[in-house]
């Protein structure tokens, strides 16, 4: 139960075969942010991923939790083509 928004970014945003990106999710807001677990997200089959690294920046207050959670994905084409990471 919270308040939170959810922003996505990846770097860089082209790769070539076998080159790696950095796929990251943050969820910041105001709640029990240590009870968020990894989003589910179906990457293309054709993408080899590693368990993410997670961030906490959490702070307590007054109104209750509230900070951020990062998950960073590693990822890596194996095959070239123009894949999408859903939303």
């Amino acid at each position: 139960v919270g308040s939170f928004k959810i922003k996505a970014s990846a770097n860089p945003l082209e790769i070539s075969t076998d080159d790696a990106l950095t796929y990251k999710i943050t969820i910041s807001g105001l709640g029990n942010i240590k009870l968020i677990d990894n989003p589910k997200i179906e990457f293309p089959h054709d993408f080899d991923v590693w368990d993410p690294t997670i961030k906490n920046k959490i702070k307590n207050t007054a109104e209750g939790s509230q900070g951020s959670k990062t998950f960073e994905y590693i990822i890596q084409a194996r095959h070239p083509g123009d894949f999408t990471i859903p939303a």
